[in-house]
């Protein structure tokens, strides 16, 4: 059965959904990460914080129903 992994990324974290052929939610995860404030009324990233939590969060998704990353038909993102 394929699988399509959509991504939401928000300003505090990455999350992952994993929705199965007849487009019903099967798994998901999310990942927060730091904001850090230099100056009042503005926000930074550590642009590795983002990158780490939407990989961290794509995996944790797969694995909750155990599939293989190859059987997801639309990946939208990167599971290694």
């Amino acid at each position: 059965m394929p699988f399509v992994l959509a991504i939401d990324k928000g300003t505090t974290s990455s999350r992952r959904l994993i929705f199965n052929a007849k487009m019903k939610v099967v798994a998901a995860a999310q990942k927060e990460f730091p904001q850090y404030y230099p100056a009042s009324g503005w926000v930074e990233h550590d642009p590795a914080d983002p990158w780490s939590t939407a990989l961290g969060a794509a995996r944790a998704a797969v694995a909750k129903i155990g599939i293989r990353a190859a059987e997801i038909a639309a990946p939208l993102g990167v599971v290694a």
